[in-house]
C-alpha cells in the first residue's frame, strides 16, 4: 500500500531530530520549499522522489504518488 511521502518525510525528521533547514539540505532544497511541501502548499516534484526514498530508507514504487506509471512497463 502506498504511504503519503509527506508522513514518511515527517516521521524521518521527528525520529532523528532533524529541523526542517537539515531535511531540506539533505534533499538539495531550500528550507522554504521543505516547509511548502509539509503545509501542502506545494506538490513535490517527481525528481525528487528517489532521494526521498533513499534518505528515508523506503522502496520508491511505495512512496509514488497515486497513478504514476513507469514508463518501462
Amino acid at each position: 500500500m502506498p504511504h503519503c511521502v509527506i508522513d514518511i518525510l515527517e516521521n524521518y525528521r521527528k525520529t532523528h531530530r532533524y529541523s526542517q533547514e537539515t531535511m531540506a539540505s539533505f534533499l538539495h532544497v531550500s528550507q522554504a520549499t521543505y516547509n511548502n511541501w509539509i503545509n501542502k502548499k506545494h506538490k513535490i516534484s517527481i525528481e525528487h522522489y528517489p532521494a526521498i526514498a533513499v534518505l528515508c530508507g523506503v522502496p520508491l514504487p511505495e512512496i509514488l504518488p497515486t497513478g504514476f506509471h513507469n514508463s518501462d512497463q
